[in-house]
Order: C-alpha cells, then structure tokens, then sequence
C-alpha cells in the first residue's frame, strides 16, 4: 500500500502517543471528541494477483490523486488504564476493517490527522483482541521511542467507564459521539454527537448482555461511546441538578434491532463489560 501521500503527516506520528498518559476527564462534548477515533477499512483490488490502488489520472496529465473505496467504517475510542492504553470498538467493526485500515484522530486544532492503524500498534502488524461473546474488540496502543504530548488528552480513564452491571436511568441524556455515514472527520475534525435515553434494562444476548436506546443507530456510530454528561435532567417532576465531575461511559453502540414494521433501536454493550476486557488484555 502505498502512503505517500500522507508521509509529510507521519513525522507528526511521534508527537501522537506517549507512554504515560494524561487522561482527558473534560465533562464538554468538544473536549471528550479527543477520544474518539474514526476507523475505515480500504477495499482493495487484485490485478494478477498483487494487490491494487485505484488512481484518478488525467491523460497527459500528472499528479494522479487516490481514489480510496472503504470496505467498512465504524468509530472507535481511547482508554487509558494506567500506562496501558487501548483503542475501543465493536467487533463486527474491527473483523471487517479489511487491509491496510486507517486511523483519523484529531490535532489540537481540530485538524484530522490520518495514518494507518498499524502505526498506532508499535509493530508491522494489527493484533485485535476480540471478545469471546459480547460485541467489543480491543487494540493495544503502543507509543513509539520519540514521545511528545500531542495526545495527552486523548484518552478516556478506565475509571470513568461505568462499572455498575444496571443499566442507565431512563431520565438522565446520553450522548453518542461518532462518525455516523463517514461524516465529522474530513475538513475539520468535529464528530457528531446524538443525544438520546435508555430504552431497557439489561437484556441477555447468549453469554453476553447489552440494553437498548430510545434511538436507532446508524452506519458509522457502530463502536461509538455512550456518555452521561453532567447536565440537569427532569426525575418525576423534579428538576435533578447534578454534582460537577467528568462524564461517565455506558457503553459502546454495537448494532441497531428492527422489524418489519419499520421500528429500530440501538444496541449497546455496556461499559462494565469493556473495563472487564480491558483488564483481562492488559
């Protein structure tokens, strides 16, 4: 594959992760965007059997520009226990990513800044730990030799992943942050955030257990984090103003459950079973 059209941005590589993280416990949406990864999995061509890029070239004309076709798409999220820092996403996102997946992360700026995911392992090659039942997959994130704090803030604390096995209160706001339909990460790098409620409690799924939203999901959300934002919220008539602290992580946006009649809900896999991957793959 080649990448030279990102290579002036790879030098930016070793200002991206740091052994020691300084997690990012902002209760604003913008800030915990920081967190959030967009994954796209780049479909690839066989010509003689080698693989192939598609390129767009004007006859007699120079600077051919890359025409990418993703094969999948899906949003992930960064955690932080201790030293040992993880990329977060379902499962089904990460087993169809396809060769040569990109990463698009965000610069202070807000500028996207794109590389190839394997750059982000420490090594040549992507080693996912998928969940054995619930839909969660896992990438350790290796910093390399050069170290700077670009993405000191770029990763959620473990703690904050919400570690009771009881679903959220139906009255209190979450908030889904993601790349819906690829959008949010191309110009400026600003995911899009849809607020919604629990529409269940915890529900068994074969080995596994998730809970639903008020809302479906949709392409792109697959992998994206469910948060509680410190925000005053209406319980039975009264008006709830909460204490001032970080947000806490729900869960992951797994799939979206339909039937024939049109009707949908998104699918969650809640955050107690991602701390408890998590520490089972340090």
């Amino acid at each position: 594959m080649n990448h030279s059209w990102i290579s002036p941005r790879l030098a930016l590589l070793a200002l991206v992760l740091r052994a020691t993280i300084t997690t990012a416990i902002s209760g604003e949406v913008d800030e915990f965007s920081k967190c959030v990864v967009l994954l796209r999995g780049q479909e690839m061509f066989s010509v003689n059997g080698v693989q192939a890029e598609v390129w767009l070239k004007v006859p007699n004309g120079t600077n051919p520009v890359y025409i990418p076709k993703w094969s999948n798409m899906g949003t992930g999220f960064f955690v932080a226990d201790g030293t040992n820092c993880f990329l977060v996403t379902a499962k089904h996102v990460a087993m169809n990513m396809g060769g040569n997946p990109l990463a698009t992360m965000r610069l202070e700026e807000k500028e996207p800044l794109v590389v190839p995911l394997v750059t982000l392992t420490g090594s040549n090659v992507i080693t996912w730990h998928h969940h054995t039942n619930a839909d969660i997959s896992l990438l350790k994130v290796q910093a390399p030799s050069q170290a700077t704090p670009l993405l000191s803030r770029h990763f959620f604390p473990l703690e904050l992943l919400e570690s009771r096995t009881a679903p959220p209160s139906r009255d209190v706001p979450l908030t889904i942050i993601g790349f819906p339909l690829d959008l949010g990460a191309n110009e400026e790098f600003a995911p899009l955030s849809v607020e919604t409620k629990a529409a269940s409690g915890i529900l068994p799924d074969g080995n596994a257990r998730y809970f639903l939203l008020q809302n479906p999901g949709i392409q792109g959300f697959s992998g994206a984090p469910l948060l509680a934002f410190v925000r005053p919220y209406s319980q039975g008539g009264a008006f709830i103003m909460p204490t001032v602290g970080p947000p806490k992580c729900w869960g992951l946006i797994s799939e979206t459950l339909g039937d024939a009649t049109g009707g949908k809900l998104a699918k969650v896999v809640p955050a107690y079973c991602i701390a408890e991957f998590i520490k089972e793959c340090r």
